[in-house]
C-alpha cells in the first residue's frame, strides 16, 4: 500500500509544479 506521507509529497510536489508553470 501505498503511504499517505507518500501520496502528500506527491501532491505537494505537483502543486509545486503547477506554481513554477504559472
Amino acid at each position: 500500500m501505498i503511504s499517505l506521507s507518500i501520496l502528500y509529497q506527491i501532491a505537494a510536489h505537483e502543486k509545486l509544479r503547477l506554481l513554477v508553470l504559472n
